[in-house]
């Protein structure tokens, strides 16, 4: 009998000990609680005024978790809580105290691993911050590979964990790698979409390309999500009706596989 393979958790990576006996939940003052740089370096806090209302209704329900340092307790789980509680301090004009539950993790990987984890499906997140969150999560399962901590496909870890497409991989790999200065920061600043990005980026690495390049060649790239192919001259080129932009075979049968694959009923 063939056993099927679990989905990978990244879970399984974290090495975490409860300090509190059984996990227990500590009340902790607000302003004794410190926000994480690398919280900020890839998420965004905002759009907090449904949350704060939430929370000065009926209170933190969910309690965060934190580490201690010499500093004091730095947040791993719960920036937007955090946060959304400080609106409602000036509101009240009085500080308040929020659920924790007090953590120590092995390593400093496995510590940014976890705030990964707590916000990778916690909401809808933008373009920047699922690409800020791939290039995070590659460094560190690369480290982890090279360890022989993680074993299998990289890539397939890295789509498991984030919860993304074959396609949206793709999409991230290369604007990761490929995309400048001007393309990240109109990304980051919600300008542009990661497929506008990918395209941009696309157009970016074939001007460095040498002039003889067959790359040179490609003048757009085709990133719609539903292209409209259309067969070239004498079949040597696959081009998207709906954007102008080329593809070779092997792209054009695996992007239709991918479309085929999002609208096939479970079984």
């Amino acid at each position: 009998m063939v056993m099927a393979m679990s989905k990978f958790s990244i879970n399984d990576l974290i090495q975490t000990t409860p300090q509190q006996p059984g996990g227990q939940i500590e009340y902790l003052d607000t302003d004794e609680l410190i926000e994480s740089e690398s919280n900020h370096e890839i998420y965004t806090v905002a759009d907090l005024n449904l949350l704060a209302a939430d929370i000065e209704q009926r209170g933190v329900r969910s309690p965060l978790e934190v580490v201690q340092t010499a500093e004091g307790w730095r947040v791993v789980s719960g920036h937007r809580r955090l946060a959304a509680c400080k609106i409602v301090e000036a509101r009240r004009g009085r500080h308040m105290q929020v659920p924790c539950i007090v953590v120590e993790y092995a390593s400093s990987e496995d510590e940014l691993l976890a705030l990964v984890m707590a916000n990778a499906t916690a909401r809808e997140l933008s373009d920047w911050e699922k690409l800020r969150q791939y290039e995070v999560l590659h460094r560190i399962f690369t480290a982890k590979k090279q360890r022989g901590e993680l074993g299998g496909s990289m890539r397939q870890a890295l789509a498991d964990a984030l919860g993304e497409s074959s396609g949206g991989m793709a999409r991230l790999q290369y604007v990761a790698a490929k995309a400048d200065e001007d393309t990240r920061a109109q990304l980051r600043a919600g300008k542009i979409s990661l497929n506008q990005a990918y395209s941009m980026a696309h157009r970016d690495s074939a001007k460095t390309l040498p002039p003889n390049s067959e790359a040179t060649a490609e003048k757009k790239i085709c990133n719609c999500e539903y292209a409209r192919l259309v067969l070239g001259n004498k079949g040597k080129a696959i081009w998207c009706r709906q954007c102008g932009g080329e593809m070779t075979a092997y792209e054009a049968l695996r992007r239709v596989a991918e479309v085929r694959a999002s609208i096939q009923p479970e079984e």
